[in-house]
């Protein structure tokens, strides 16, 4: 049976996903030093407990990318 659209578009995200997290993640943590989850805590307006806590969908990372 044949993809749909909506399957594609969200494998594309996913890949997108799993490719920026680290990314995103390791120059938060270069820039912010301690205080990396709080600013994104206040970039997406959210807390988070620690680095476990922290699962962030496709747009949440592309928000992050855009104001920070």
């Amino acid at each position: 049976m044949a993809t749909t659209n909506r399957e594609r578009v969200g494998a594309a995200m996913d890949l997108l996903q799993s490719g920026i997290r680290p990314y995103i993640v390791r120059e938060m943590k270069a820039v912010y030093k301690g205080a990396w989850l709080q600013e994104m805590g206040y970039a997406l307006n959210t807390t988070f407990a620690s680095e476990e806590t922290l699962h962030l969908d496709t747009q949440a990372l592309l928000k992050l990318i855009w104001f920070r």
